[in-house]
């Protein structure tokens, strides 16, 4: 039998991502979000994100991006973060929730 482990990162069906929200200081003029951009956009690990006035939205893999190397990224481009909020999220778990979700109204 040669069969090999399965890898954990590469298994949609086994593994978990984190949504995060980060509240950052420093975020007053559009370059000073280009820099907090350019510092987290190649991390390995990140699959979305999204800098708005003030804070920074993330879904990433916990495997392959650690949430403290995804702020040290962030502390190292120059930046302060005040508040984070993450919650767990998984395919199986975001299909479920919004299967869930009442209709809405046209």
């Amino acid at each position: 039998m040669d069969e090999k482990p399965a890898n954990a990162s590469s298994e949609a069906g086994l593994h978990e991502y984190v949504d995060a929200r980060f509240t950052i200081e420093g975020m007053e003029s559009p370059n000073r979000e280009k820099s907090l951009s350019d510092a987290v956009k190649n991390l390995p690990g990140l699959i979305t994100f999204r800098i708005f006035h003030g804070g920074l939205t993330a879904h990433y893999d916990p495997v392959l991006l650690p949430g403290k190397r995804l702020e040290e990224a962030i502390r190292n481009a120059g930046f302060r973060i005040s508040e984070t909020h993450a919650t767990d999220s998984s395919p199986l778990t975001d299909a479920l929730t919004e299967e869930n979700k009442p209709a809405e109204n046209p």
